[in-house]
């Protein structure tokens, strides 16, 4: 038995053509056949149709994921010594000068938290590309 959806907004024909495109073919299919009352339709989650192919899942989740890691190493130095990753943590002789290190900063403790959630919201979107292409691969 299908489950059934029920659309409680007014559309306009407009809006019902649209919503009956997004859908994908055999879910049209079973539309045309279904003897559902108006404004109802079958939950068909697994006939959704393929936005695109595996290898552009993988070549997504891999770039998502190589961010990810730059950005939370990134993050853990600024959290964890308060400078930039471009700054050096010693003395520095330029010429004849010898310039101090920079300080540590509050702000730069903050940013290296942001970057990491970044990083690992980065990292959630390279598994779940990582499990569309999977999914795609087998269909």
């Amino acid at each position: 038995m299908a489950k059934t959806v029920t659309v409680s907004a007014d559309l306009t024909e407009g809006q019902a053509s649209l919503l009956l495109d997004v859908l994908s073919s055999p879910v049209r299919e079973s539309l045309a056949r279904s003897d559902l009352g108006e404004g109802q339709y079958p939950m068909h989650w697994n006939a959704a149709a393929q936005l695109s192919s595996p290898g552009t899942y993988f070549q997504t989740a891999a770039f998502c994921l190589v961010v990810a890691v730059t950005l939370i190493a990134g993050g853990l130095h600024q959290r964890r010594t308060g400078r930039s990753i471009i700054n050096p943590d010693r003395p520095v002789r330029v010429g004849d000068v010898l310039l101090p290190e920079t300080p540590p900063r509050k702000s730069k403790r903050v940013a290296g938290r942001i970057y990491l959630f970044l990083g690992w919201f980065l990292v959630l979107g390279g598994v779940i590309n990582l499990v569309n292409g999977i999914r795609a691969a087998r269909s």
